[in-house]
Order: structure tokens, then C-alpha cells, then sequence
């Protein structure tokens, strides 16, 4: 843990995403029958990022702190 917190803590700039699964409501395309869609979405944006970042050159690293209930 002291790793991680160690690299963010050294990053010239941070960017934290995150994701709440009570915000928008029920008519989100496919809460409804995937519970997992906000998860699965939510770590489809953040490779997204990783290789929008890796095509201008930039490195990026990805810290969890995901807590399965």
C-alpha cells in the first residue's frame, strides 16, 4: 500500500476516476440486467485513457484501491 501511495504522491499530476453506482438512476444502459456495467464501463475509460496517453507520448500507470463487497 505504501508503494502506491508513494507513486501518486510523486506524479507530476493525478488524475483519480471513480465510480458510484448510485448516481444516474435505473435508466443507465444495462444497470438493469449487468450490475457490474458501472465497474466494466468505468475500467473500459480508464484503458482508454492509458492509450490515448501512450499515443501522445505520456506514461501512465493505474492504482486500484477497488474493494470488492
Amino acid at each position: 500500500m505504501s508503494l502506491k501511495v508513494e507513486g501518486i504522491k510523486q506524479a507530476p499530476l493525478t488524475i483519480c476516476v471513480t465510480c458510484d453506482p448510485t448516481r444516474g438512476g435505473s435508466h443507465v444502459l444495462g444497470r438493469n440486467s449487468i450490475p457490474e456495467t458501472d465497474i466494466l464501463s468505468t475500467a473500459c475509460a480508464i484503458q482508454n485513457m492509458w492509450l490515448a496517453a501512450c499515443a501522445e507520448g505520456l506514461a501512465m500507470g493505474w492504482v486500484s484501491f477497488y474493494k470488492k463487497k
